[in-house]
Protein backbone atom coordinates (compact mmCIF):
# COMPACT_ATOMS: atom_id res chain seq x y z
CA UNK A 1 0.00 0.00 0.00
CA UNK A 2 1.55 3.00 -1.20
CA UNK A 3 0.57 6.74 0.81
CA UNK A 4 1.71 9.94 0.08
CA UNK A 5 3.76 11.78 2.69
CA UNK A 6 4.44 15.22 0.91
CA UNK A 7 3.95 16.97 -1.86
CA UNK A 8 6.59 14.72 -3.62
CA UNK A 9 7.41 12.06 -1.51
CA UNK A 10 5.69 8.82 -0.72
CA UNK A 11 5.71 5.33 1.47
CA UNK A 12 5.07 2.16 0.25
CA UNK A 13 4.28 -0.72 3.20
CA UNK A 14 5.83 -3.71 1.99
CA UNK A 15 6.37 -7.42 2.98
CA UNK A 16 8.09 -10.44 1.47
CA UNK A 17 7.05 -13.86 2.36
CA UNK A 18 9.06 -17.27 1.50
CA UNK A 19 7.03 -20.23 0.33
CA UNK A 20 3.76 -18.92 1.73
CA UNK A 21 5.17 -18.91 5.08
CA UNK A 22 2.61 -17.31 7.86
CA UNK A 23 5.13 -14.70 9.03
CA UNK A 24 7.09 -12.46 6.60
CA UNK A 25 10.24 -12.73 7.00
CA UNK A 26 10.97 -9.52 6.11
CA UNK A 27 9.05 -5.95 6.00
CA UNK A 28 9.08 -2.64 6.30
CA UNK A 29 8.74 0.82 4.37
CA UNK A 30 10.34 2.51 1.43
CA UNK A 31 9.77 6.47 1.01
CA UNK A 32 10.25 7.35 -2.62
CA UNK A 33 10.85 10.82 -3.69
CA UNK A 34 10.27 11.69 -6.84
CA UNK A 35 11.43 14.69 -8.75
CA UNK A 36 8.90 17.12 -10.03
CA UNK A 37 9.89 15.76 -13.62
CA UNK A 38 6.95 13.80 -12.66
CA UNK A 39 4.07 15.13 -12.16
CA UNK A 40 0.99 12.80 -13.01
CA UNK A 41 0.27 9.76 -11.59
CA UNK A 42 2.72 9.85 -8.66
CA UNK A 43 1.37 7.24 -6.43
CA UNK A 44 1.59 4.65 -9.13
CA UNK A 45 5.28 5.85 -10.06
CA UNK A 46 5.61 6.08 -6.30
CA UNK A 47 4.78 2.14 -6.09
CA UNK A 48 6.98 0.99 -9.37
CA UNK A 49 9.78 3.18 -8.03
CA UNK A 50 9.47 1.54 -4.59
CA UNK A 51 9.20 -2.30 -6.30
CA UNK A 52 12.07 -1.22 -8.00
CA UNK A 53 14.46 -0.97 -5.29
CA UNK A 54 13.41 -4.08 -3.33
CA UNK A 55 13.82 -5.95 -6.33
CA UNK A 56 16.83 -4.63 -8.14
CA UNK A 57 18.78 -2.66 -5.27
CA UNK A 58 18.03 -4.30 -2.34
CA UNK A 59 17.27 -7.44 -3.58
CA UNK A 60 14.47 -8.58 -0.93
CA UNK A 61 14.06 -11.80 -3.01
CA UNK A 62 17.55 -12.91 -3.41
CA UNK A 63 20.48 -11.83 -5.50
CA UNK A 64 20.40 -13.28 -9.46
CA UNK A 65 16.46 -14.07 -9.41
CA UNK A 66 14.38 -13.14 -12.48
CA UNK A 67 10.82 -13.41 -12.24
CA UNK A 68 9.56 -17.18 -12.24
CA UNK A 69 8.55 -18.11 -9.01
CA UNK A 70 7.73 -14.73 -8.14
CA UNK A 71 4.71 -13.19 -6.82
CA UNK A 72 4.09 -9.34 -6.66
CA UNK A 73 0.59 -7.71 -4.55
CA UNK A 74 0.66 -4.51 -5.86
CA UNK A 75 -2.07 -1.74 -4.84
CA UNK A 76 -2.63 0.46 -7.91
CA UNK A 77 -4.60 -1.42 -10.71
CA UNK A 78 -2.58 0.54 -13.59
CA UNK A 79 0.93 -1.42 -13.18
CA UNK A 80 -0.94 -4.88 -13.42
CA UNK A 81 -2.23 -3.39 -16.96
CA UNK A 82 1.18 -2.19 -17.76
CA UNK A 83 2.87 -5.32 -17.91
CA UNK A 84 -0.11 -7.88 -19.19
CA UNK A 85 1.56 -10.55 -20.85
CA UNK A 86 -0.39 -10.82 -23.45
CA UNK A 87 -0.95 -8.19 -24.89
CA UNK A 88 3.35 -7.15 -24.29
CA UNK A 89 3.80 -10.42 -26.05
CA UNK A 90 1.35 -9.39 -28.90
CA UNK A 91 2.47 -5.29 -29.12
CA UNK A 92 4.73 -4.84 -26.16
CA UNK A 93 3.08 -2.51 -24.77
CA UNK A 94 0.57 -3.78 -22.04
CA UNK A 95 -2.34 -2.37 -21.49
CA UNK A 96 -1.65 1.21 -20.88
CA UNK A 97 -1.21 4.01 -23.18
CA UNK A 98 0.47 5.87 -20.54
CA UNK A 99 4.47 6.48 -21.52
CA UNK A 100 5.71 7.29 -17.89
CA UNK A 101 4.09 4.28 -16.28
CA UNK A 102 5.07 2.19 -19.19
CA UNK A 103 8.86 3.55 -18.37
CA UNK A 104 8.54 3.25 -15.06
CA UNK A 105 7.37 -0.40 -15.06
CA UNK A 106 10.11 -1.30 -17.93
CA UNK A 107 12.29 -3.33 -15.31
CA UNK A 108 8.66 -5.70 -14.89
CA UNK A 109 7.97 -6.37 -18.23
CA UNK A 110 11.53 -7.08 -18.88
CA UNK A 111 13.80 -8.58 -16.32
CA UNK A 112 10.85 -9.59 -14.38
CA UNK A 113 8.45 -11.03 -17.30
CA UNK A 114 7.50 -13.91 -15.47
CA UNK A 115 6.39 -12.75 -12.35
CA UNK A 116 2.71 -12.76 -11.07
CA UNK A 117 1.33 -9.44 -10.63
CA UNK A 118 -2.10 -9.55 -8.83
CA UNK A 119 -3.70 -6.37 -7.31
CA UNK A 120 -4.55 -6.02 -3.48
CA UNK A 121 -7.10 -3.60 -2.09
CA UNK A 122 -5.57 -1.64 0.91
CA UNK A 123 -8.68 -2.92 2.38
CA UNK A 124 -7.32 -6.67 2.21
CA UNK A 125 -4.15 -6.22 2.82
CA UNK A 126 -2.62 -7.60 6.05
CA UNK A 127 0.71 -6.54 7.75
CA UNK A 128 1.42 -8.95 9.79
CA UNK A 129 4.70 -7.98 11.58
CA UNK A 130 7.47 -9.82 10.09
CA UNK A 131 10.49 -11.15 11.20
CA UNK A 132 12.90 -8.61 10.19
CA UNK A 133 12.36 -4.74 9.60
CA UNK A 134 13.94 -3.57 6.54
CA UNK A 135 13.23 0.58 5.88
CA UNK A 136 14.87 2.14 2.56
CA UNK A 137 14.91 5.23 0.99
CA UNK A 138 15.01 6.34 -3.04
CA UNK A 139 15.17 9.39 -4.89
CA UNK A 140 13.92 9.11 -8.43
CA UNK A 141 14.29 11.61 -11.22
CA UNK A 142 14.89 9.19 -14.50
CA UNK A 143 12.66 5.92 -14.65
CA UNK A 144 13.65 2.96 -12.11
CA UNK A 145 15.27 0.65 -14.67
CA UNK A 146 17.11 -2.78 -15.03
CA UNK A 147 20.47 -2.78 -17.13
CA UNK A 148 23.05 -4.58 -18.43
CA UNK A 149 26.04 -3.89 -18.55
CA UNK A 150 28.09 -3.63 -21.65
CA UNK A 151 31.70 -2.48 -23.30
CA UNK A 152 29.24 0.91 -24.80
CA UNK A 153 27.76 1.27 -20.81
CA UNK A 154 24.77 -0.22 -19.09
CA UNK A 155 21.88 -1.03 -20.95
CA UNK A 156 18.26 -0.83 -20.89
CA UNK A 157 16.73 -3.75 -22.98
CA UNK A 158 13.28 -1.96 -24.29
CA UNK A 159 10.34 -4.42 -24.33
CA UNK A 160 10.42 -4.80 -28.23
CA UNK A 161 14.05 -5.96 -28.21
CA UNK A 162 13.52 -8.58 -25.58
CA UNK A 163 10.59 -9.86 -27.73
CA UNK A 164 12.22 -10.16 -30.91
CA UNK A 165 15.20 -11.43 -28.95
CA UNK A 166 12.49 -14.06 -27.62
CA UNK A 167 11.65 -14.64 -31.55
CA UNK A 168 14.74 -14.83 -33.06
CA UNK A 169 16.73 -16.38 -30.83
CA UNK A 170 15.40 -18.16 -27.88
CA UNK A 171 11.89 -19.13 -29.03
CA UNK A 172 13.57 -18.99 -32.61
CA UNK A 173 12.28 -22.56 -33.01
CA UNK A 174 8.45 -22.35 -32.18
CA UNK A 175 8.17 -19.67 -33.97
CA UNK A 176 9.91 -21.54 -37.22
CA UNK A 177 7.48 -24.33 -36.33
CA UNK A 178 4.41 -21.89 -36.63
CA UNK A 179 3.93 -20.72 -33.13
CA UNK A 180 2.98 -16.94 -33.00
CA UNK A 181 4.62 -15.12 -30.22
CA UNK A 182 1.48 -14.50 -28.23
CA UNK A 183 1.42 -18.75 -27.87
CA UNK A 184 5.09 -18.74 -26.57
CA UNK A 185 5.64 -19.92 -23.12
CA UNK A 186 6.35 -17.39 -20.94
CA UNK A 187 9.46 -18.74 -19.60
CA UNK A 188 11.48 -18.10 -22.76
CA UNK A 189 11.15 -14.44 -21.53
CA UNK A 190 13.28 -15.44 -18.78
CA UNK A 191 15.56 -17.81 -20.92
CA UNK A 192 16.10 -14.52 -22.97
CA UNK A 193 17.23 -12.40 -20.21
CA UNK A 194 19.44 -14.86 -18.82
CA UNK A 195 21.22 -15.27 -22.41
CA UNK A 196 21.51 -11.57 -22.71
CA UNK A 197 22.93 -11.28 -18.88
CA UNK A 198 25.49 -13.77 -20.47
CA UNK A 199 26.15 -12.06 -24.06
CA UNK A 200 25.79 -8.72 -24.03
CA UNK A 201 28.95 -8.01 -21.71
CA UNK A 202 30.37 -9.63 -24.24
CA UNK A 203 29.46 -7.82 -27.10
CA UNK A 204 31.54 -5.63 -29.19
CA UNK A 205 30.69 -1.99 -30.29
CA UNK A 206 30.56 -2.56 -34.65
CA UNK A 207 30.54 -0.08 -37.44
CA UNK A 208 27.66 -1.14 -39.93
CA UNK A 209 28.88 0.43 -43.44
CA UNK A 210 26.76 2.07 -46.00
CA UNK A 211 23.14 1.38 -46.97
CA UNK A 212 22.50 -0.86 -44.27
CA UNK A 213 23.29 1.53 -41.46
CA UNK A 214 21.45 4.79 -43.32
CA UNK A 215 18.68 2.19 -43.20
CA UNK A 216 18.78 1.78 -39.19
CA UNK A 217 19.38 5.57 -38.54
CA UNK A 218 16.43 6.34 -40.77
CA UNK A 219 14.39 3.95 -38.32
CA UNK A 220 15.94 4.72 -35.36
CA UNK A 221 17.64 8.18 -35.12
CA UNK A 222 21.24 9.44 -35.88
CA UNK A 223 22.49 9.08 -31.85
CA UNK A 224 22.38 5.29 -32.51
CA UNK A 225 25.13 2.44 -32.07
CA UNK A 226 25.18 -1.49 -33.02
CA UNK A 227 26.88 -4.11 -30.82
CA UNK A 228 27.65 -7.39 -31.93
CA UNK A 229 28.13 -10.94 -30.55
CA UNK A 230 29.88 -12.92 -32.85
CA UNK A 231 29.33 -16.31 -31.22
CA UNK A 232 25.79 -16.63 -30.89
CA UNK A 233 25.33 -14.14 -34.49
CA UNK A 234 23.49 -11.51 -32.56
CA UNK A 235 23.24 -7.61 -33.30
CA UNK A 236 21.68 -5.38 -30.75
CA UNK A 237 20.73 -2.13 -31.70
CA UNK A 238 21.13 0.51 -29.14
CA UNK A 239 19.71 4.40 -28.76
CA UNK A 240 20.74 6.97 -26.60
CA UNK A 241 17.60 8.16 -24.71
CA UNK A 242 17.52 10.98 -22.43
CA UNK A 243 17.69 8.57 -19.27
CA UNK A 244 20.49 6.39 -20.44
CA UNK A 245 21.37 3.74 -23.92
CA UNK A 246 18.47 1.43 -24.62
CA UNK A 247 18.27 -1.81 -26.83
CA UNK A 248 15.64 -1.08 -29.41
CA UNK A 249 15.44 -4.23 -31.38
CA UNK A 250 17.72 -7.46 -31.68
CA UNK A 251 18.95 -8.77 -35.31
CA UNK A 252 20.50 -11.91 -36.53
CA UNK A 253 23.60 -11.78 -38.55
CA UNK A 254 22.56 -14.92 -40.03
CA UNK A 255 19.23 -12.94 -41.85
CA UNK A 256 20.55 -10.11 -42.10
CA UNK A 257 23.91 -10.55 -43.76
CA UNK A 258 24.66 -7.42 -44.61
CA UNK A 259 24.74 -6.07 -41.08
CA UNK A 260 28.19 -7.05 -39.91
CA UNK A 261 30.93 -6.84 -42.31
CA UNK A 262 32.42 -10.07 -42.70
CA UNK A 263 36.21 -10.90 -41.74
CA UNK A 264 38.95 -12.48 -44.15
CA UNK A 265 39.12 -15.89 -43.91
CA UNK A 266 42.46 -17.54 -44.38
CA UNK A 267 43.10 -20.05 -46.85
CA UNK A 268 45.83 -21.98 -49.00
CA UNK A 269 48.21 -19.77 -47.75
CA UNK A 270 46.64 -16.29 -47.82
CA UNK A 271 43.90 -14.01 -46.77
CA UNK A 272 40.08 -14.48 -48.78
CA UNK A 273 38.19 -11.89 -48.40
CA UNK A 274 34.05 -12.56 -48.26
CA UNK A 275 32.23 -10.60 -50.40
CA UNK A 276 27.97 -10.06 -48.93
Amino acid sequence: MTNPVADDAFVTRWKWRRDNASIPSLGGAVTVKLSSRHAADKIILAELGAIHHLLCVAEVQGANRLGNGLSIEVSCGAIKKAVAKGALKKDDAGRTDKLHVAQFSQFLATKYFEASISVVAPSRQEFDEPRIIQNYESELDIPPMAFIPSEAGNIVVSRHALNRFVERFAAADQIKAGMALSEVPDHKWTRAWRILETIIPQSKRIDIPGTEWQRIVRKYGEDTLAIHHPDSMNVFIVKREWFGLVMVTALRDSEYNRIVPKLPKYAGGRLIHQVT
